[in-house]
């Protein structure tokens, strides 16, 4: 196995003016921005999806930036969304060994990209310890574009390798990447607004609903504070929930959500049923068969909790034993206005 001495990308920059805004599969470049079918578009078979059409094994090797891979791990913002990571198993050199395997790698990196924005420490001190430890890692910083190593204590094993470490690209420009899927968001936006008042059927207290559902499974701060950024937070709906949508300002008080913790079952005039918390809102489309999960978390080393989901709207009030009635008494009635599926869960709060 050969580490390349030089290496150029798009001519000849190289060092803190190499952008990072491409990724390597095989002997092709891609574009962040490009999704799993542009993958397969080139020709290059996907191996197995480790989630549903949202991160893949790519059985593709080659080099990037000086140092050869094995095989490559994408993983997308959501299914059918663009790459946001790719990662790159970087086998051992048998003729080096393991430790200067990973001190030659990082030399030709630093003669491709410049001195790293960040380094756990002085690569030629790192000593064998463990395949799960990280014995050196370093990151390159480009605006949006990240690159970074982690490189092992001892060779690891995997997919029929001797692996040494992994080189990974992130790209995080949630506003650049949800670009081709603002239009569609926004139709359903104005679609939700053009809803006359509706009515409400049943209401559910919690505190923590007086803000917005972003980030995958985080929560920030309150979607209509001038201090927040609405347009990131189109844009991570539109990458991450396309269907959990943001209440209009309109209803502010209709509903009515007495309260800012408070989550609302309503029926529009023509049918339309949703559920709204003064941020978000969920709409059941009207040929599905409605879910409705109950979590029941029992004390344990935490307090436990009660909670209810419904799509991608989630609230939880406090345990209390066999059952919180406010969540029973919301659940009972879902089920008076329209057919759901059940489904309960029990577990203990570890």
């Amino acid at each position: 196995m050969i580490f390349l001495k030089s290496w150029k990308f798009g001519g000849d920059r190289v060092g803190a003016s190499l952008p990072l805004k491409e990724f390597a599969m095989g002997k092709d470049w891609l574009p962040f921005g490009s999704t799993l079918l542009d993958v397969e578009a080139r020709g290059i078979a996907i191996e197995r999806h480790l989630l549903p059409k949202r991160n893949a094994v790519i059985d593709v090797s080659g080099d990037i930036f000086g140092l050869p891979y094995g095989y490559v791990e994408a993983h997308c913002f959501a299914a059918g969304r663009p790459i946001e990571q790719v990662w790159y198993q970087l086998p051992l050199d048998p003729t080096a060994g393991h430790l200067e395997t990973i001190r030659q790698g990082h030399k030709n990196l630093v003669q491709v990209l410049g001195m790293p924005t960040t380094a756990s420490g002085d690569v030629s001190e790192i000593q064998i310890t463990s395949t799960g430890d990280v014995v050196f890692h370093a990151t390159w910083r480009r605006k949006h574009y990240l690159l970074g190593t982690s490189w092992f204590g001892d060779t690891r094993h995997e997919h029929g390798l001797a692996l040494s470490g992994m080189l990974y690209q992130h790209w995080d420009d949630e506003k650049a990447a949800a670009k081709p899927y603002l239009s569609g968001f926004h139709s359903q936006l104005s679609k939700l607004e053009q809803i006359p008042f509706p009515i409400a059927k049943a209401r559910l207290l919690d505190s923590n609903l007086d803000r917005p559902s972003i980030k995958k499974w985080c929560r920030t701060g309150a979607v209509f504070d001038p201090a927040s950024d609405r347009s990131l937070i189109e844009a991570q709906r539109a990458l991450y929930s396309p269907r959990l949508l943001l209440t209009p300002r309109a209803w502010s008080g209709k509903l009515p959500i007495d309260t800012s913790g408070e989550l609302v079952m309503w029926q529009s005039k023509d049918g339309l049923l949703g559920f709204s918390t003064p941020c978000d809102t969920w709409i059941a489309e009207p040929d599905e068969l409605l879910v409705i999960d109950e979590f029941l978390t029992h004390p344990a080393k935490g307090p436990g909790s009660h909670a209810v989901r419904l799509g991608e709207i989630e609230a939880s009030v406090s345990h209390i034993e066999g059952g919180n009635p406010a969540i029973r008494d919301f659940i009972a009635s879902i089920k008076s206005v329209v057919q759901a599926e059940h489904r309960f869960h029990e577990s203990s709060d570890c």
